[in-house]
C-alpha cells in the first residue's frame, strides 16, 4: 500500500489498491514490483494479456526536481519489459494536469507518447479530478487519469469523473468502461525494440 506512516489502522493515508471480482479473480496475476507507489496486475483473456499498473505520482513541484517522478517511470518501463504483454492500461495519481508546462506534467506526457499510450481524457469530456482552496480561492485540476495502449482505443466506450456530493475526498472518482480487453493480434506492428536513453542515468549537460 502506498502509505507514508507506520501507522495501518482507521483510515489509510494515500492507500492502493487494485480490487478484483471473483468471477475473474483466476485470470489475474499479481505481478507488483514492491514499490510503495505502484501496483500491477496481468489478466489474461483466452486471446491476449492485459498489463494493468495503479499508480501514485510525486506531486507536481512545479521546478525541475523530477528525479522521484523518473524513478516511478523507470519502473513501470521495467515492469512493461519484464512482463510482455498484448494491452497496457495505466490508471491512477499521476498528479500531472496536461494543461500545464511544468516538468512534472511534460515528463508524464512525453512518457506516454514514447509508450503509444493515450490519456481517456483525449477522447472523453473531463473537467477536473481534484479541487483545493488556497487563501479562499477554490482550484480544480485534471491531475487523475486512466490510460491504455492503442490496441484498447477502440474497445473504450465510456469514461470520465464523478463528482459526489457525499465525497469527503478531495480527489473525484475516475472511471473507464471497456467493452473487451481482448486485443487483436496484428504480427505486422512486432517491430524491434530500439534502446532508449535513461533519464536516471543521464548526466544534467545530457538532459
Amino acid at each position: 500500500p502506498a502509505v507514508e506512516d507506520t501507522q495501518n489502522t482507521g483510515r489509510p493515508k494515500r492507500g492502493l489498491f487494485i480490487a478484483i471480482p471473483d468471477c475473474i479473480k483466476n485470470m489475474v496475476k499479481d505481478v507488483s514490483p514492491g514499490h510503495w507507489r505502484l501496483q500491477a496486475v496481468i489478466i489474461s483473456s483466452p486471446s491476449s494479456k492485459t498489463l494493468l499498473i495503479n499508480s501514485y505520482f510525486p506531486t507536481d513541484s512545479r521546478n525541475d526536481n523530477i528525479e522521484e517522478a523518473l524513478e516511478v517511470i523507470d519502473i513501470i518501463k521495467n515492469m512493461i519489459d519484464t512482463h510482455p504483454c498484448d494491452a497496457v492500461v495505466w490508471a491512477g495519481d499521476l498528479n500531472a494536469d496536461f494543461s500545464r508546462h511544468t516538468a512534472h506534467a511534460q515528463l508524464l506526457k512525453e512518457t506516454m507518447e514514447e509508450m503509444n499510450i493515450s490519456s481517456a481524457w483525449e477522447k472523453f469530456q473531463a473537467d477536473f479530478s481534484y479541487i483545493s482552496e488556497v487563501g479562499g480561492v477554490t482550484r480544480t485540476s485534471l491531475i487523475d487519469h486512466i490510460s491504455y495502449s492503442e490496441g484498447l482505443a477502440d474497445t473504450v466506450s465510456d469514461a470520465g469523473v464523478i463528482h459526489l456530493v457525499e465525497n469527503r475526498s478531495d480527489h473525484s472518482p475516475i472511471y473507464a468502461v471497456f467493452d473487451s480487453i481482448s486485443v487483436k493480434q496484428d504480427a505486422s506492428k512486432n517491430v524491434a525494440k530500439v534502446p532508449k536513453p535513461s533519464w536516471k542515468s543521464a548526466s544534467e549537460k545530457e538532459k
